[in-house]
């Protein structure tokens, strides 16, 4: 049980991206990031919730008043793994989103139904052995994914099309590769990651703009009676380069964000909970349109 927590715990972390955001709203992620790396099966559910504010000046027009908009994000994942090999870890995760923009001048608009369904997998190239007399242990990891179009991208609200940001899904195939890294000494550990995903264009000629992010955290875990605890503070960072919307640059897009991370991961038996919370740093999303609060999780993995 000890082992497993501790592989858990090394990259649960990374499942936390920090999502920069376009104008009104995340740009339709999909992918929620990495579940973790060690040699069991697993099945699981995870929440999330994020928030944004953001100032229309684009729609300044001949004297209108400036336009505010409030936008929120709930994603309710399924997600798994299969390990035919210790170096080999099969993944995939299935989203159902909800969010909405609530807008001063325009109303409310809400787009909700399942996202856009996630296959990837993980190989781990170095692994320390979890043997005696090992003090330091290293974990190298390289991953490579793959977000399918499966989630809509045509729903409408009082018989128009709602933005982009707003649909469940994205229509487009993209493909993502990320690199861990993680040192561990004794219970203390840190672990570091980065991830890119290289964004294409789907039917409606819309591209988001291609994604890297990362971080770093440390994590400590112990044991008290039959629970396993391990909580780990993170720095997380994000940047997004501009959406195209049929070749044209959207100046409203893209943009950097880093974020502040405390996390708390409880284990019991085959069971894992998991509950995080992350506050902006500093950001510069939507050419300063956009503003990120809070953001929230919450998991449940049970290893088979």
């Amino acid at each position: 049980m000890k082992q497993i927590i501790v592989g858990f715990g090394l990259l649960v972390i990374s499942s936390l991206n920090a999502f920069s955001c376009d104008q009104c709203s995340c740009a339709s992620s999909g992918f929620m990031g990495i579940v973790p790396q060690f040699g069991k099966h697993y099945i699981g559910l995870r929440y999330q919730y994020q928030n944004f504010t953001t100032t229309h000046s684009s729609s300044l027009i001949e004297g209108l008043s400036l336009d505010k908009s409030v936008e929120h994000f709930h994603t309710l994942e399924a997600f798994g793994s299969y390990v035919p090999h210790w170096r080999v870890q099969i993944l995939a995760s299935m989203p159902f989103h909800y969010r909405t923009q609530k807008s001063e001048q325009e109303g409310t608009f809400t787009g909700y139904g399942l996202g856009d369904a996630w296959l990837g997998a993980n190989y781990t190239v170095i692994k320390t052995p979890d043997t005696l007399g090992r003090k330091v242990r290293h974990n190298v990891i390289l991953g490579a994914g793959l977000k399918t179009p499966t989630g809509p991208t045509n729903l409408k609200q009082d018989n128009e099309l709602l933005n982009m940001n707003l649909q469940p899904g994205t229509g487009s195939w993209d493909p993502n590769f990320r690199a861990r890294y993680i040192i561990r000494i004794k219970r203390w550990g840190i672990s570091s990651s980065a991830d890119f995903r290289l964004n294409t264009k789907n039917q409606h000629g819309y591209k988001f703009g291609n994604r890297m992010n990362g971080f770093i955290g440390a994590f400590y875990w112990t044991v008290y009676r039959n629970m396993t605890f391990m909580p780990q503070l993170a720095l997380m960072g994000d940047y997004a380069w501009k959406d195209l919307d049929n070749g044209v640059i959207q100046i409203p897009t893209g943009g950097f964000s880093t974020w502040a991370r405390a996390n708390i991961q409880l284990g019991y038996k085959r069971f894992i909970w998991n509950v995080g919370y992350s506050i902006p740093l500093f950001h510069d999303l939507g050419s300063g349109e956009v503003t990120p609060k809070h953001q929230c999780n919450f998991s449940l993995l049970i290893t088979i």
